[in-house]
């Protein structure tokens, strides 16, 4: 049995550090271009004082994740039979479809990029789509703690695709297989 906290995002504007500084630039900006005097006096200051605090924020930062945009509630499960979804339960006889998305896991790097923001991932950005038999779809976004966490729902994962719920291709995806990995996986299903 595999668990995962279920996330749900916020709909909410959320505040990041690149926001807030942008927003300084452009005031700043403005100030200037109503007071041309301005940028004599401040102009080195501010400029000065943005970079070394920029800095600082980043390394202050340095080894810890986005902040959430949302909460962690509920969980995942996968079964054998069956998936549960913040405890609803979704029996294998009723999904004709499970697609996953599974890219992402807490501390991932997600990009380096020279904001002032994380460039380590929260974990949330997996997606799990069940297209049931009455044409229904059921999804939710879902949190991978450790890199390696799907890899412990192998034998579930390989049962839904033998079954025909899952795509093989995908199946290889999600597991990150190795070459030799994948001519055994299609024994396996075979």
């Amino acid at each position: 049995m595999g668990k995962f906290s279920i996330f749900i995002k916020s709909n909410k504007f959320n505040w990041t550090v690149n926001k807030i500084a942008l927003l300084l630039y452009a005031i700043l900006f403005i100030v200037y271009q109503i007071n041309k005097n301005f940028e004599n006096l401040f102009k080195g200051v501010i400029g000065f004082a943005f970079l070394i605090g920029g800095i600082l924020y980043k390394f202050s930062r340095f080894g810890m994740p986005e902040k959430l945009n949302g909460k962690l509630d509920g969980f995942l499960e996968f079964k054998l039979d069956s998936i549960i979804i913040d405890q609803k339960q979704y029996s294998i006889d009723e999904i004709e479809k499970i697609s996953i998305v599974n890219n992402d896991f807490y501390g991932k790097v997600t990009r380096f990029r020279s904001g002032f923001d994380s460039n380590l991932s929260n974990g949330v950005d997996n997606h799990l789509t069940l297209t049931l038999n009455d044409k229904r779809k059921v999804s939710c976004m879902f949190e991978i703690y450790y890199e390696q966490d799907i890899r412990k729902l192998d034998k579930i994962l390989i049962n839904y695709c033998s079954l025909g719920k899952m795509d093989f291709y995908r199946l290889k995806d999600i597991l990150k297989l190795e070459s030799e990995e994948i001519e055994d996986l299609k024994k396996t299903i075979a």
